[in-house]
């Protein structure tokens, strides 16, 4: 018999190839995590993203770098939400969320604006009336309101 190399290719005998359906509940966990692994944010990861961006200009900022912010809220959207996003995405999305309703604030004060869709500057009502409340200069935030609609938005998710 010849010597197996890596590259010959082997007789399929050689193998044995475990499917999903023989792991009890992996059909829901690998559905569930596909279906979270998106490139589509709802207003809840947003919501989510923005309270820890907040949170950390609040108590972080001079400690921990921007960069390590980005890789820390990634684990933590994965953990405490299940959904599974780079850090590169969570740094565009803080960018294009904060653009986002910095230009809505401009055009609301230069003319009578009314949302007639369901999303302007990509941003929702929802979204925006969040930012207007947590990211206004005039609003005085602690972080006990934080991190209580931190967990708000958790449990939110969970139901």
């Amino acid at each position: 018999m010849q010597s197996l190399s890596v590259f010959r290719p082997s007789h399929p005998k050689f193998y044995t190839v475990i499917g999903e359906s023989t792991i009890p509940n992996s059909f829901e966990s690998s559905d569930g995590i596909k279906n979270r692994n998106t490139r589509e944010w709802g207003d809840i990861m947003t919501t989510y993203v923005m309270l820890k961006y907040r949170k950390w200009q609040i108590k972080d900022r001079r400690t921990m770098s921007l960069h390590s912010f980005h890789h820390r809220c990634s684990e933590e959207l994965f953990n405490d939400l299940g959904i599974n996003k780079t850090p590169t995405q969570i740094r565009d999305k803080v960018n294009n969320t904060r653009s986002s309703y910095h230009a809505l604030i401009k055009q609301l004060q230069k003319e009578s604006f009314k949302w007639t869709q369901e999303k302007h500057y990509s941003l929702s009502k929802p979204v925006f009336d969040f930012m207007s409340t947590f990211f206004e200069s005039n609003n005085t935030i602690t972080l006990d309101q934080i991190n209580q609609k931190i967990a708000e938005v958790i449990q939110q998710n969970k139901s």
